[in-house]
């Protein structure tokens, strides 16, 4: 176990309201950490969806499911435009929920062994992303989805040139056009990256991209140990350029064969997860596939259809609710302040139990601890009422000292604090690993805010 003691080094420069400290199950490090804003957090989070798949969730029950987003706080998505039914939908995404959409530019013709990548469809694409949501909405351009699985479906050796002719034209179509000109374009995706080869036979994308780009399944490993063995891979084509992950899941059938997880481990790993997407400097965003999952499966033997965060007839899993009650936690609307003090320049601890430390606007941290620590387990899956929003108010429900046994805490949310503690000049918690994080409030902070717009900066 760690303590955190009353002992500040050099001062950070910034100014703000509020620290959360974030526990990670890693050996504490002694190197200076420089704040950054809490809402990274929720921005380094996306979602691959399939809106653009009519009989699926996404369409059937479209407002259904855009609610259960809306309660999770993601607001990154990504998948292709589709037809104009899909498009409607992702307009509405847009309008009433701000969310943001990377658009995988990925034109084919044919089908199965005779499919072909087209660049002479690429226009048609974009125009279509253009013209049939709000640019505003495009984030990012991707390349195409795993072209490369055409050598091990059907032989395909020519794919990397192929790749590689599609994605140049790609990059110069989006460059030459006014109105998209100024979004990133993200390399196209490969499967099974860390297979001999994969990302060799490209050689060198950086002319034609903007940001890398990894597939990350880490089977039975958390993310940040698979991220960092699929890396050196994703180097050999893009050696420079900050990745983005555009598809990472564990999956949980275990009748498929393949390595799975249990629900309880995967709501786990997300929380550890989303730190790293935030925290980890090669990494800019990360997109979970599923939201839902798109086809039903129950003698539970197909791996990508046990993915989702919820099932197919829109159970929420353990995991949608380790996610969205880390986001709330993160999430960072103005609190409300018992006084108008403007806030002071901040101490760094010394001998932290963290990693990162995000700071949000709720409140700060004055240099004697004289406020209020809450510890908040974001990485955790227990269910709330659909009526409780947000955060709880820093003395409500408070709880006994925190001890070195694991702190009781809300049988109703994970969102809610394991432990309150006030004035404290020191204190001692038990690891687990999972994530924790601590808030440390000062006493003018009246209340928390009780809701979050969750929109994307």
């Amino acid at each position: 176990m760690y303590v955190l003691r009353k002992l500040f080094s050099s001062i950070l420069i910034f100014f703000s309201c509020f620290w959360s400290l974030v526990a990670l199950p890693q050996r504490v490090s002694a190197e200076p950490i420089t704040a950054m804003p809490a809402y990274d957090f929720v921005n380094s989070v996306g979602l691959s969806t399939h809106f653009d798949w009519g009989p699926s969730p996404y369409g059937v029950q479209f407002n259904e499911v855009k609610a259960a987003l809306n309660e999770l706080g993601v607001r990154h998505i990504r998948q292709p435009v589709g037809n104009a039914d899909a498009a409607a939908r992702l307009r509405s995404l847009y309008t009433e929920l701000g969310v943001k959409l990377i658009a995988v530019i990925d034109a084919r013709t044919g089908s199965g062994s005779t499919q072909q990548l087209n660049p002479g469809g690429i226009t048609a694409l974009l125009n279509s992303a253009k013209n049939t949501i709000n640019p505003n909405m495009i984030t990012a351009i991707e390349g195409p989805n795993e072209w490369n699985r055409t050598q091990t479906l059907y032989g395909r050796t020519t794919w990397p040139q192929e790749l590689r002719n599609y994605q140049a034209q790609l990059f110069q179509k989006v460059k030459a056009d006014p109105v998209l000109r100024s979004k990133p374009v993200v390399a196209p995706s490969l499967a099974d990256p860390m297979s001999p080869g994969q990302y060799s036979k490209l050689g060198n994308m950086e002319a034609w991209t903007d940001r890398a780009n990894a597939h990350v399944y880490p089977n039975w490993l958390p993310f940040e140990q698979k991220f960092s063995q699929v890396l050196p891979y994703v180097r050999l084509a893009y050696p420079t350029q900050r990745s983005w992950a555009t598809e990472t899941a564990w999956h949980t059938a275990y009748n498929s064969g393949a390595q799975f997880i249990d629900k309880a481990t995967r709501a786990k790993y997300i929380g550890r997860a989303v730190a790293h997407y935030a925290t980890n400097p090669q990494l800019e965003r990360a997109y979970y596939y599923q939201l839902v999952n798109d086809t039903a499966n129950p003698a539970y033997n197909t791996n990508n259809k046990h993915m989702g965060l919820m099932t197919y007839d829109l159970q929420r899993n353990p995991v949608f609710y380790a996610l969205r009650n880390t986001l709330a936690i993160m999430c960072d609307d103005p609190p409300v302040l018992a006084s108008d003090d403007r806030p002071q320049p901040l101490r760094q601890p010394h001998g932290r139990p963290h990693r990162a430390v995000p700071e949000k606007q709720s409140c700060f941290l004055s240099a004697d601890l004289a406020g209020t620590t809450r510890l908040l387990q974001g990485g955790t899956h227990r269910q709330r009422r659909s009526t409780d929003h947000g955060l709880c108010e820093p003395n409500d429900d408070a709880l006994a000292p925190l001890s070195t046994d694991r702190a009781r805490g809300r049988p109703d949310s994970g969102i809610y604090p394991k432990g309150i503690l006030h004035a404290v000049s020191s204190f001692t918690y038990p690891v687990d690993d999972s994530l924790t994080i601590f808030e440390l409030i000062p006493s003018n902070v009246q209340k928390m805010i009780s809701s979050c717009s969750f929109r994307p900066v």
